[in-house]
Parts: C-alpha cells; structure tokens; sequence
C-alpha cells in the first residue's frame, strides 16, 4: 500500500470513497443524548429496556450513543425529545396530584 501511496498521492483517499466510510454522523455530546444516558442511569435501565421503550433496537442505542450511528439521526433525536416530553408530562403529572387541594 505503501508503494501504492508513493506513485498516487491521493491513494488513501480514493480508498476511503471506495470503501464508503462515513464520518461520525452526530456527536454523543447531544443534549438529548446526553439526556438519555442520564436516564438510563438514573432510572437502572439497560439499553434492551431503553430500546423497547424507544421502540428501537438494543443495537441502536448503543450506537447513537458511541456517536455510530449511521441511520436517521434526526429522526432518532425526536424520538428521544418526544420520549423526554413524555417523562416530564408524567413527573409534572406527578407533582400536580402531590399537592394537597383547598
């Protein structure tokens, strides 16, 4: 490869268009992300746990937050927000029916 490189400068870069590598699509340091992780450690959930809540796989967890994730990202990230949405309805919710009423 090497050799390769010396004649054609540009050797390493036509590898990487050959072999379709893509760049890191999002960074883990996402809010949301960031917000799911937290989740998961303040609630005990486990990625399987936290993949059927998000209707998604165990695999995709794991690689939206290791920043791997080649897939809709966006997409990904409104179902996180969404999902967020929904605990801190249920929390308020919670917090509402804690008071006492006069």
């Amino acid at each position: 490869m090497l050799e390769q490189h010396s004649s054609d400068p540009n050797f390493f870069q036509k590898c990487r268009s050959a072999l379709k590598l893509t760049p890191t699509v999002h960074g883990a340091k996402d809010r949301r992300f960031q917000w799911l992780s937290e989740f998961m450690q303040e609630n005990d959930l486990s990625l399987s746990q936290m993949a059927q809540r998000l209707k998604v796989s165990a695999a995709t967890i794991t690689r939206l937050l290791a920043s791997s994730y080649t897939g809709n990202v966006e997409k990904m990230l409104q179902r996180v927000q969404e999902y967020r949405r929904e605990q801190e309805g249920k929390a308020a919710d919670k917090s509402t029916e804690a008071r006492p009423t006069r």
